[in-house]
């Protein structure tokens, strides 16, 4: 039903949410087991990440790629993304990629801690353990240096993002669908025929006029 990693994704935060409206925010004990469990969360991944990091050193994949930067959508649809592209190494992208992800769990983290300290709500720090752990699970660099898988198909790099809301839509379905047609109906016609030319093109120039015969 829901094909994609974004699209279930999605589905654990709303019942993440759920459960976390349910839970009783009040009680001393819920509060202090769901903030161990967020914490866990929190040293859990920091320790992956950094385990992830040094397993990109140790391989030193020196494999060249095409970075296209992003497109801005604000540009249009002649837009050409691969005319504007990086070259980075593997592993030079694996560790910006791992680096990002790294900050963005820092940041994230700190961003709860001081709502719950602040304002004293407790179902950020759930959703956010949730979150946190099934964009962990769909993570490519825990696919390939952790799970140990190898890098193609989806796991190729680079990456693309993927859209739940396009997944639950089916609007990439659709896209695909129709670019496929019109590359097939583009592909299915047949090339102008060229005519040849007129008889009266393919005719010499005149020639110049004789000149008159002499009186006689």
């Amino acid at each position: 039903m829901f094909g994609g990693g974004s699209a279930r994704s999605l589905l654990f935060m709303m019942v993440a949410m759920q459960y976390a409206n349910r839970l009783d925010q009040t009680d001393p004990v819920v509060v202090w087991w769901v903030r161990v469990t967020f914490t866990a969360y929190v040293a859990i991944a920091s320790v992956l990440y950094i385990y992830m990091a040094d397993q990109v050193a140790r391989k030193y994949d020196q494999r060249e790629l095409r970075v296209p930067l992003p497109v801005n959508p604000f540009a249009g649809s002649n837009q050409n993304s691969d005319a504007h592209a990086s070259h980075k190494t593997v592993q030079q992208y694996d560790a910006e990629m791992i680096n990002q992800n790294r900050r963005g769990l820092m940041m994230n983290s700190l961003i709860i801690a001081f709502i719950h300290a602040k304002m004293g709500v407790v179902s950020p720090l759930v959703t956010s353990a949730v979150m946190g752990l099934t964009r962990f699970l769909d993570d490519p660099q825990v696919k390939l240096h952790i799970l140990g898988l190898p890098d193609v198909g989806p796991l190729k790099r680079p990456f693309t993002a993927e859209n739940p809301l396009a997944k639950l839509l089916g609007m990439e379905s659709n896209q695909e669908s129709e670019a496929s047609s019109g590359q097939a109906g583009t592909e299915g016609q047949s090339p102008p025929t060229l005519e040849p030319p007129s008889t009266e093109a393919r005719q010499s120039p005149t020639r110049p006029q004789q000149g008159r015969s002499s009186a006689s």
